[in-house]
């Protein structure tokens, strides 16, 4: 396991006053839209806890720390 990563012990508890704002005006996710790279190649990556003690799973640009 990576440093940060996921461990599997903390809960999926995103349920917090701030989060429901933002999911409010923001709406439910569209998975079906197509995704935009660009010109980076990206890469899957577990869990990880960041610097600020939020939590991303999700895609990395292959080769470095950038979300």
């Amino acid at each position: 396991m990576q440093p940060g990563e996921y461990d599997g012990k903390m809960p999926h508890n995103y349920d917090n006053p701030k989060v429901q704002q933002i999911r409010e005006q923001l709406g439910e996710f569209d998975y079906d839209e197509e995704n935009n790279y660009g010109s980076q190649q990206v890469e899957a990556r577990a869990m990880v806890e960041l610097e600020n003690k939020s939590r991303y799973e999700g895609e990395w640009i292959v080769g470095s720390d950038i979300r």
